[in-house]
């Protein structure tokens, strides 16, 4: 599949189902930190390629994507070197540069903090944008929108819900 077809009718030139959907049950994920196992340099995920490994230009010229055992079907994805922590300024990254899963290992960065910190943190920003939206709605869709959030997460979160909404202005 060429790279146009791939992106044809996408916004921001996401990847084909196909790799949208693996991408998605994988474990690197767009902004993790990784390590780059040939070199041991630290990369930031920027992205995932298009193209398959076996598709890829830059993986199939690259001679390390065999020592890795490189699967032609695995995953492509786009890093940009982290700076190396001398103390020196790094500049900018300019360019990204094409990895196969197989030679990348990601961080467990979240392991530093404990998880349900960052899920109350993630859902309270969460709740906070579905208040703001949902002042505009109408009064059965406001309900509408409780019953979910009750179902999905409990009637604590949604009071939690309720009490965002009336701090924006609205009613519960």
């Amino acid at each position: 599949m060429s790279e146009e077809l791939a992106t044809a009718g996408r916004e921001h030139g996401l990847p084909s189902d196909d790799i949208w959907s693996a991408y998605r049950d994988g474990e690197i994920a767009v902004g993790d930190v990784v390590v780059d196992l040939s070199r041991g340099v630290s990369l930031q995920v920027t992205g995932v390629a298009t193209k398959r490994a076996g598709d890829h230009p830059e993986v199939r010229s690259d001679p390390t994507a065999d020592l890795f055992d490189a699967d032609d079907e695995e995953l492509v994805f786009n890093c940009v070197f982290l700076p190396d922590g001398d103390g020196s300024i790094a500049p900018p990254p300019s360019k990204t540069y094409a990895y196969p899963a197989s030679r990348l290992l990601r961080y467990p960065v979240e392991e530093a903090t404990p998880k349900e910190r960052l899920q109350r943190e993630w859902l309270t920003n969460v709740l906070e944008e579905l208040a703001v939206e949902a002042n505009e709605l109408g009064a059965q869709h406001r309900i509408s929108l409780r019953e979910v959030v009750t179902n999905a997460f409990g009637p604590e979160v949604a009071g939690l819900l309720d009490e965002f909404v009336e701090a924006a202005g609205g009613e519960a």
